[in-house]
């Protein structure tokens, strides 16, 4: 995915669920921002916890498939 932001293409995956559903209710989880360390570093593709919903940023104008 990606959104423009001033003309700047931001590209972006999301990992996991904003919401947790347990038998009695449904919690919010929080949002964990993960930046990715530049050409040659490694992109995880699973989340670290599933207590997180994981945003992963890829660098300006760079899309990672």
């Amino acid at each position: 995915m990606h959104i423009n932001i001033n003309g700047c293409k931001l590209f972006f995956d999301v990992y996991g669920s904003k919401l947790k559903i347990l038998p009695t209710e449904v919690k919010e989880k929080p949002t964990l921002i993960v930046l990715h360390g530049g050409h040659g570093s490694p992109v995880y593709k699973d989340s670290p916890d599933e207590s997180y919903q994981v945003v992963k940023k890829f660098l300006k104008n760079l899309e990672l498939n």
